[in-house]
């Protein structure tokens, strides 16, 4: 676990989300529906549109995929005559007692330079398909979903490993 999640969850208390062996199961399941879905998908719509609905999805994605993959590096680079000024981003639902809060984000102005610096990544790799931005956003993609995962015990790790060794068996060999 990282440490920015790890200092989190102790300011906070939750304890994060492991998952479980009947989730461990259910993984390779429903890659399978989400990829036969798309497959469905490119039987009925043009595959110039998802292809580009897809790219945007992913730009998008990567984007924030890899400020959180950089950021520990590039904000000790961002020089001290950037001045550090906090932002708070709220969304809530509703009004009086019936409020709830939709998104509640802090950032600050290193945080949007770093932003911005994974941006040209991502518009670098849209406009060239060059094989560097594409590893580095499949990094970044790679490095926070291993961070997300938490797994309770090592019988969980291997029923997924199983069971996502025959979906690539499956859908790599078979179709």
């Amino acid at each position: 676990m990282g440490k920015e999640q790890k200092d989190n969850h102790e300011k906070t208390g939750e304890r994060p989300e492991t998952m479980t062996q009947k989730d461990a199961m259910m993984f390779p399941i429903i890659a399978s529906c989400a990829l036969f879905g798309l497959y469905i998908f490119f039987q009925i719509f043009s595959k110039e549109y998802i292809n580009l609905l897809l790219s945007f999805y992913f730009l998008v994605l990567g984007i924030f995929a890899l400020s959180h993959m950089m950021s520990p590096v590039i904000l000790k680079l961002v020089p001290s005559a950037v001045p550090v000024i906090p932002f708070h981003l709220k969304f809530t639902q509703g009004e009086g007692e019936t409020k709830e809060s939709v998104l509640d984000y802090q950032f600050t102005t290193h945080d949007l330079v770093c932003l911005g610096l994974c941006s040209v990544v991502g518009v670098w790799y849209i406009m060239k398909k060059h094989w560097l931005a594409n590893d580095l956003l499949g990094m970044a993609f790679a490095v926070n979903g291993v961070e997300l995962l938490h797994l309770n015990n090592v019988v969980t790790g291997c029923i997924l490993l199983g069971g996502l060794f025959f979906y690539d068996i499956f859908w790599g060999v078979w179709y």
